[in-house]
């Protein structure tokens, strides 16, 4: 009798008498993943939207997409690492004033911290392409470096909210990675008001990358009929994600932006 199934944080594999147990490891969800997505053996309903809005937690969301779907639509929160969540919606009430005010370099992740909200940003360039031969950061080219971040965010800021004021169906997503147990439905009721109160005719799907479940934050598929929750297991990552790219699809591919993304 052969069986394969999850237990705890294991995949346990029984041929006959023999148990085979496999901790924290994504092998066999590498290895089957791609022919799931060639021959499409996932087992969900399809969602089409002509909008997916990345919301945070950081950029695990659009690298996910950007592998499967080979481009990603750039909005505010696509890179950024949001490290308070109330912080985080105060600053979508002030939106508007995030940039430039408050920011300092950031120089262990090369990023731009904005010290009111405690968002990090990434500027365009790399660590290398700031810093001397004795790797000491050159202060015209940082300031050089978030001067391109502010123009930048101006045109997102503004594609943003465009895309919160369209009727046309869209999708907002966020993330939570490294989740702890006090990060419960409060702050995703929170974000999901404020997405009601900004747009319409959307959905909000919630993923959550953890061995754990979180029973109030699941609740909200069943108080919402907009609202989407599914899981991430480190153990069977590649599939989920890949999963989860399928049910939930942008409604036209652009193919190859050849854009390169950092994130760390």
């Amino acid at each position: 009798m052969i069986s394969i199934k999850k237990e705890n944080n294991s995949i346990v594999f029984r041929f006959f008498n023999i148990k085979l147990t496999i901790k924290n490891k994504n092998y066999f969800s590498k290895i089957f993943t791609p022919i799931a997505i060639k021959f499409k053996l996932f087992n969900v309903k399809k969602k089409n939207y002509k909008y997916i809005v990345p919301m945070g937690v950081n950029c695990t969301y659009s690298l996910k997409f950007r592998k499967h779907y080979d481009f990603v639509e750039s909005y505010m929160f696509n890179y950024a690492d949001i490290r308070n969540q109330d912080k985080y919606i105060e600053a979508l009430y002030d939106i508007d004033n995030i940039f430039p005010n408050n920011f300092e370099f950031y120089e262990p992740r090369t990023m731009w911290l904005n010290t009111k909200y405690d968002i990090l940003f990434h500027g365009r360039s790399a660590e290398k392409d700031l810093m001397d031969e004795n790797g000491n950061h050159i202060e015209d080219k940082v300031k050089k470096d978030f001067e391109e971040l502010v123009e930048r965010m101006k045109y997102l800021l503004q594609k943003t909210k465009d895309t919160f004021n369209t009727k046309e169906k869209k999708l907002f997503v966020y993330c939570y990675q490294n989740i702890k147990d006090e990060e419960t439905a409060n702050f995703s009721q929170k974000l999901y008001k404020y997405l009601s109160e900004k747009s319409e005719n959307f959905d909000f799907l919630i993923i959550i990358c953890s061995y754990k479940t979180f029973p109030d934050i699941n609740k909200m598929q069943e108080d919402y009929e907009n609202v989407y929750v599914r899981q991430v297991f480190p153990q069977t990552e590649d599939y989920d994600w890949a999963k989860t790219m399928e049910e939930f699809a942008p409604e036209i591919l652009k193919g190859n932006d050849g854009k390169k993304l950092k994130c760390d």
